[in-house]
């Protein structure tokens, strides 16, 4: 019995581990996701900057 709540013991360690580890990768995802949202954010306002600049000259 001893033996068997050792194994059970260890393995839930383990997963406890392994959960660790995924979780932790998964924060970095999701904080590479986050940053390119914000880049994409960036170029679209950039985007129509020079568009409304583009029409402005067009205008003249």
């Amino acid at each position: 019995v001893k033996k068997a709540e050792s194994k059970n013991s260890d393995l839930r360690d383990q997963v406890l581990k392994e959960r660790e580890k995924w979780c932790k990768e998964l924060a970095l995802e999701r904080s590479k996701l986050a940053q390119r949202d914000i880049e994409l954010q960036e170029r679209e306002a950039q985007n129509d900057f020079e568009k409304k600049k583009l029409e402005e000259e067009k205008k003249k």
